[in-house]
């Protein structure tokens, strides 16, 4: 269990110099602390207004939900840190900030109602990258919503399928197909319309539309639901 002692010695330079934070907080009976900066803000360079990050107010936010008694501490803005003084009146002054509450003065709670947030470049980078990857997901979905029941029979994209590694084998199946029909082949027979089952449902989930396989002896190959050839092979 962390003791208040141990804690103040060893943030005892902190807060001395008065340049960042020191919070503590207790969890249970054991003291827990830890340092934490404000920022600069490029559009308000006033010395007095310090800001702080969005990470360090949802860390502080985080140790108050924790302890609501947490205290934060800054020996530039509350000089009541001595170099010459004993350990001990430091661990004291620390202790009655604590369960005093001072009228709030050094309250987490007080501390984050009272500093303004402001967005690092991290922040700016990371909000950055996720409207980028939020524009990027919206960009496909909108294109598979769009494309989601084209025909693709009669576009570019058609061609591209049937000149695909995919499409190459719908064409060589059929062709086969058709082959073991005309040889009475009803092992091959079954083979091929299992295999059609399978791109048959790829082209419903890829186009919206339905195919269907036709074999006569006048035409065969793949047809749409609109009457449209994907292929023809005869």
């Amino acid at each position: 269990m962390a003791s208040l002692k141990n804690l103040v010695k060893a943030y005892k330079e902190d807060l001395m110099d008065g340049i960042q934070w020191v919070v503590f907080w207790k969890n249970g009976r054991s003291w827990h602390a830890d340092t934490i900066f404000t920022e600069i803000d490029d559009d308000n360079p006033d010395p007095e207004y310090d800001p702080i990050s969005t990470d360090t107010k949802a860390y502080l936010q985080a140790i108050y939900n924790q302890d609501n008694k947490a205290i934060i501490l800054n020996g530039y803005y509350g000089s009541s840190f001595y170099a010459d003084e004993p350990l001990a009146e430091w661990v004291n002054h620390v202790r009655y900030c604590y369960e005093s509450q001072l009228e709030n003065e050094y309250q987490v709670k007080r501390f984050l109602e009272q500093h303004e947030v402001v967005l690092t470049e991290k922040d700016k980078k990371d909000i950055a990258k996720a409207i980028e990857v939020k524009e990027k997901a919206e960009a496909v979905i909108k294109a598979k919503e769009e494309t989601s029941k084209q025909d693709i029979t009669q576009t570019i994209e058609g061609q591209k399928f049937l000149d695909s590694e995919v499409g190459a084998e719908l064409i060589e199946n059929v062709l086969a197909w058709d082959k073991a029909l005309a040889q009475g082949d009803n092992r091959k027979v079954e083979e091929y319309i299992a295999y059609w089952r399978g791109a048959k449902a790829m082209l419903k989930y890829f186009t919206g539309l339905k195919y269907y396989v036709i074999k006569t002896e006048t035409k065969c190959g793949i047809v749409n639901e609109k009457g449209n050839w994907l292929f023809r092979i005869r």
